[in-house]
């Protein structure tokens, strides 16, 4: 009997890893550990990340362009709010200047709307791309020599091909 309890079935439990079976993948011949994903589930997911990164920069740019355009209308928003009470409507002057901000809102408000449907559709196609990378990669299994060639084949001109 072994002074250590447990020692002999982790021995055995690491014997049958071992002598477990290398698989031939589908994906090019290529052999794989069972439990692993394949050099293409790999590859793919990297060209997952590589458009994600991709797309990152154009996302940034509609998410400012539209806070910018959502805090500027909003400015003009407080501006009416806070003079609307106090507004002299016996004076021509006052009133031209809170008819004038009136239409910067209006106009604000229209500049805002126009740039949603372009915004919408890149956060769209940015979860999309997510959501395939969470079901497909992610908490999977791989070999770190599958990563950096499926990466290494991304940058080259032809995308590996």
């Amino acid at each position: 009997m072994s002074d250590r309890p447990g020692l002999i079935p982790t021995l055995a439990a690491l014997l049958a890893m071992a002598a477990a079976p290398i698989v031939v993948a589908q994906d090019g011949g290529t052999a794989i550990t069972p439990g692993y994903m394949g050099r293409a589930a790999v590859r793919e997911c990297a060209q997952i990340g590589a458009d994600l990164a991709e797309l990152a920069p154009e996302l940034q740019n509609r998410s400012s362009e539209i806070h910018a355009a959502e805090a500027q209308y909003l400015r003009v928003e407080e501006w009416l709010d806070a003079t609307e009470p106090t507004l002299d409507r016996s004076d021509a002057n006052a009133l031209a200047r809170y008819n004038e901000q009136a239409r910067r809102y209006s106009e604000g408000v229209r500049h805002y709307n126009e740039l949603l449907p372009a915004h919408a559709a890149v956060v769209k196609r940015h979860n999309a791309l997510v959501d395939t990378h969470n079901e497909r990669c992610t908490k999977q299994k791989f070999l770190i020599k599958d990563e950096i060639e499926a990466r290494a084949s991304l940058q080259q001109p032809d995308g590996g091909n």
